[in-house]
């Protein structure tokens, strides 16, 4: 720079302009005043402290949109502003900043490391379809703080909510009412807090049809299924003929079975969705076949009753079957069905037979009548209604059976509301 005002100097003395002169005087002061300029800004770059980062960078732009130099905020003292015509280069990386001064010299002063913002996040999108009374488990993630944070929840009425693990919490709906409920859950810990808001819709699975008929060759069944909830695919143990495949799409979804072909009597198997331990909903394969040539009276004579009572002890008995006075509806009359502790008598109950799938079916709304009153023909183990009880009736009409987890009993409504379990795994033998 001292060459070139020393250069303009002998100009001016050669042109013997004094008005040259003055501004040439102007042009030194400037100089001079760059010249200290950068001398100082050097002089602050090589004096920068141990321990200081550069925590921000501005661009400086003119008149016309043009980035001609930095800002660089310090974590201490005043900011740095280099301008590209101070001829100070500036060398940027991602961890630090390189001045490189006018002799050569570098100066190199790190940025300060990005401190991650606190955030807790719900790990799910959406309403989170429920049944009533079922439990899910929602994940979360925290970041931002090195700190254990606690969580407090706030559910609607009805629901409950608790951390459950490390990073997840388990929510339960209630047993009944509406299921468009939410939670909001608090969480935080002693320099941080955020709110997150969980929300619940009732979780459906509905069919176009309850009711699937197949032919007696084997192929494939497609099921259509509406859903908004997980679910699981049961078929019954017995039933080998009918196998879940896969489910095709999401949501709108299509359930797909493979069905073996058939060769004996015509046949159905009751498929249920349950998400848990929760039925969703059920529909019906059936699978045309033989049509035998059986009706009610196939089933007439004295039956060897076989079950399992109450205290593990396997027993039999004798009943005689005889046709009821409605044969076109195929009803049965099944006499001495249970035997009561005190009197050995014979009771009635009313059965119905159906040659189409050969099953043997029990209404738990009929009454058989005795010394004590009338008694509900049966209920579950648990008490709750199975409407009908269905046994299975071997082609040749000489077996009947129950799936051995059904337990028979009876309802007294004369004593209040207890029940006889009377068995279970009943099987019965034509003799």
């Amino acid at each position: 720079m001292k060459k070139t005002f020393i250069a303009l100097t002998l100009v001016a003395s050669m042109a013997g302009c004094s008005d040259l002169k003055d501004r040439l005087d102007k042009v030194e002061d400037g100089v001079s005043q760059l010249e200290n300029k950068v001398s100082d800004l050097e002089g602050r770059l090589n004096n920068i402290e141990s321990g200081v980062y550069i925590t921000s960078v501005t661009e400086i732009k003119d008149e016309n949109g043009n980035v001609t130099g930095m800002t660089f905020t310090l974590s201490e003292g005043e900011p740095i502003v280099i301008l590209f015509s101070d001829g100070i280069k500036v060398e940027p990386s991602d961890t630090e900043v390189k001045f490189i001064l006018t002799d050569g010299s570098a100066v190199v002063i790190p940025i300060a490391p990005q401190t991650e913002k606190f955030s807790f996040k719900i790990n799910t999108e959406g309403n989170i379809a429920v049944l009533h009374g079922q439990s899910v488990t929602v994940n979360y993630s925290v970041s931002g703080t090195e700190e254990e944070i606690e969580l407090y929840f706030a559910p609607d009425a009805g629901w409950s909510a608790e951390k459950y693990g490390e990073s997840a919490i388990k929510i339960t709906a209630p047993e009944s009412g509406p299921l468009d409920g939410r939670v909001t859950v608090f969480a935080g810990n002693s320099s941080n807090a955020a709110i997150a808001v969980i929300s619940f819709e009732e979780g459906r699975a509905v069919f176009n049809d309850n009711t699937f008929d197949v032919g007696r060759e084997a192929g494939q069944l497609n099921v259509p299924v509406s859903t908004n909830v997980s679910y699981e695919v049961s078929i019954p143990q017995d039933c080998g003929w009918l196998s879940y495949v896969e489910t095709k799409a999401m949501r709108n979804e299509t359930l797909v079975f493979n069905v073996a072909a058939n060769t004996g009597y015509k046949r159905s198997a009751e498929v249920v969705l349950k998400s848990g331990d929760k039925e969703l909903c059920s529909f019906k394969v059936n699978q045309d076949g033989e049509t035998p040539s059986i009706s009610a009276s196939s089933l007439v004579g004295n039956w060897t009753v076989n079950y399992t009572n109450q205290a593990n002890t396997p027993l039999s008995f004798t009943m005689p079957i005889v046709e009821s006075d409605n044969p076109d509806r195929g009803n049965l009359i099944l006499k001495r069905w249970f035997n009561y502790s005190k009197k050995d008598k014979a009771e009635t109950i009313y059965a119905t037979f159906s040659p189409s799938d050969m099953t043997l079916s029990i209404a738990t709304t009929e009454t058989v009548q005795n010394e004590y009153g009338d008694q509900c023909a049966a209920r579950l183990k648990d008490g709750s209604v199975m409407s009908p009880i269905v046994f299975t009736v071997s082609s040749d009409c000489r077996t009947i059976s129950i799936d051995p987890s059904v337990s028979i009993g009876t309802y007294d409504p004369i004593y209040g509301a207890g029940f006889t379990n009377y068995g279970s795994g009943y099987s019965l033998t034509k003799e």
